[in-house]
């Protein structure tokens, strides 16, 4: 669950990613994919609940403790680096 003030964003979601794998996030405006997706990136943390990883719960305080556990999201508008493969647009951040 994740609130601004009195908004909540998102209430009791609960997915699941299989690791190794490709997921699409789709819905609506105003759904919460984005504050979904900043949560799992380390930009947001959530009002309640938490984020389990292995099996392991984990903090994801930081973009950099998010890309260190594993995590990588390719936003709906990506900045793309021209010239260079996807695989590196998607650790860009980590290169």
């Amino acid at each position: 669950t994740k609130r601004f003030g009195a908004v909540r964003a998102l209430g009791g979601v609960t997915l699941d990613f299989p690791a190794g794998q490709v997921t699409a996030l789709m819905g609506e405006n105003g759904a919460g994919k984005s504050t979904l997706l900043k949560i799992l990136t380390g930009d947001h943390q959530p009002t309640e609940g938490h984020v389990v990883l292995d099996g392991e719960r984990v903090d994801l305080a930081s973009p950099a403790q998010a890309r260190a556990a594993g995590i990588r999201i390719i936003p709906q508008e990506p900045e793309i680096i021209p010239h260079v493969s996807v695989a590196e647009n998607v650790y860009a951040g980590s290169l």
